[in-house]
């Protein structure tokens, strides 16, 4: 459902509190429909490529291996693979999203009251809970994953999540993650407003984290009606809906409803991500005010390094995969290629990203760039064209005296430290942005939101 008159025919039809936050936005003029994007870009003067910014809807964007399931198959679902996921994974890697009240929280424990939400899929007895349950579901994985395509340049697939969300559940203000997300509606209605990740709505959503960071106020993330070039539609059972990397967004479920989502990750979008980090150190700021802050960051550091070891140096199953196209000679052949994208933007990333890293994770990064740039053919460094005389000795020398920081901060965290300290514990390092419940990921914190 696109048009304005259709989404607050919903809205009203609805009869949810939480609904009025939406309603006051269109109300406002703050919104358009979704088939007016052409219009949008038009306005914030967008085009070719900028096409990437946008969500897409419809039938044709749910996977094709998803067929119909009835409500009593996806509760068969959700009940058979949660406990397995708890047992493999651990309580870490699956979410209870307590946002009811206080009653609720006291009467029963967040796993009994998402056992409530997930068992009142087909019993409407069953008193309501606020609860969502999010977790990895191998059932909904095998599906998705048939005839499912694989990009150019493929980082990482997250596993398909189930995600249940009670009626009248507002996701509040909140950014996709890094890669390309696909959620798809399995039943349920939905009301989604998502704003395109220009740098006017990526500074005062970040602007807004800080703000909210400082002592968790929740009035500080009321800035919705600041954000420019919003898109409101209503997702109803069966369709796709296509989500592009940093797009800030929320979300209303107008009826209990389920999704299946999955989210990949490319050289692309990480090259994107660098340039993004102020948005993810200030929602760091806001996840360290958690009890697992530092495990997120720790595992958000150790995929960069990953990554970026894998993009300019390649690695086990994937060293005879030339993830960036690398020239076959010289320098002169990077331009246009993502290499010499990575390369152009790294001098105006590497502070942001010293600052979320600890000493140990310097020295790692200093070791990966120093591999690659002694590797690289001439004797010039591929960042700044310098000339190295001797590239064994002098390079690594060149690199952290020019195209790394120096920085001092009391709060840094290392990855490796962390994710050992976490497996102490009985945790597994690797956990999605909690408040991201519709893209919860098995293995990386590199996968915001929420």
């Amino acid at each position: 459902m696109t048009s304005l008159v259709g989404v607050r025919t919903a809205l009203q039809a609805s009869e949810l509190e939480n609904a009025t936050l939406i309603t006051s936005l269109m109300d406002a003029g703050k919104l358009a429909p979704y088939k007016s994007k052409e219009a949008s870009k038009r306005k914030l003067g967008l085009t070719g490529a900028d096409n990437l910014w946008y969500p897409s809807l419809g039938k044709k964007q749910a996977p094709a291996g998803l067929g119909k399931l009835s409500t009593k198959q996806i509760k068969e679902i959700c009940l058979r693979d949660l406990p397995r996921t708890r047992d493999y994974y651990g309580e870490r890697l699956v979410y209870f999203s307590q946002s009811g009240t206080s009653d609720e929280a006291g009467e029963m424990s967040p796993e009994d009251a998402g056992m409530q939400t997930i068992n009142g899929l087909t019993d409407a007895n069953l008193a309501a809970t606020e609860t969502v349950v999010t977790f990895p579901s191998e059932s909904l994985e095998y599906m998705c994953s048939q005839g499912r395509e694989i990009p150019e340049n493929l980082l990482r697939a997250a596993m398909t999540t189930c995600t249940v969300l009670p009626n009248g559940i507002l996701l509040p203000l909140q950014h996709s993650n890094e890669g390309t997300t696909i959620t798809t509606l399995l039943s349920g209605s939905i009301a989604w407003i998502i704003w395109p990740p220009t740098d006017h709505n990526i500074r005062t959503l970040q602007t807004a984290y800080e703000k909210y960071a400082e002592d968790l106020d929740e009035t500080k993330m009321d800035v919705a009606n600041d954000l420019e070039g919003g898109m409101i539609f209503v997702q109803t059972e069966g369709d796709g809906l296509r989500i592009p990397p940093f797009c800030p967004m929320m979300s209303l479920a107008l009826k209990t409803s389920v999704l299946a989502t999955n989210s990949q990750v490319t050289v692309d979008n990480y090259i994107s991500m660098l340039q993004k980090l102020p948005l993810l150190k200030a929602w760091y700021q806001i996840s360290q005010t958690e009890e697992d802050g530092n495990p997120m960051l720790s595992s958000f550091n150790a995929s960069i390094l990953l990554y970026l070891d894998l993009m300019l140096n390649g690695h086990s199953e994937h060293e005879d995969r030339n993830l960036l196209k690398l020239p076959a000679t010289t320098k002169e052949g990077l331009p246009g290629t993502l290499l010499g994208t990575l390369l152009s933007v790294w001098d105006s990333a590497k502070d942001d990203l010293a600052a979320m890293m600890g000493p140990e994770d310097h020295k790692a990064m200093e070791n990966i760039w120093e591999t690659f740039l002694v590797a690289a053919k001439g004797r010039k460094c591929w960042i700044c064209n310098k000339e190295i005389r001797n590239k064994q000795k002098g390079m690594k020398k060149h690199f952290v005296d020019v195209h790394w920081a120096k920085v001092k901060m009391t709060k840094r965290i290392d990855s490796m430290e962390a994710v050992v300290e976490g497996q102490q514990d009985g945790e597994v390092a690797g956990q999605a942005e909690k408040p991201i419940v519709i893209d919860a990921e098995e293995e990386d914190a590199m996968d915001v939101d929420e």
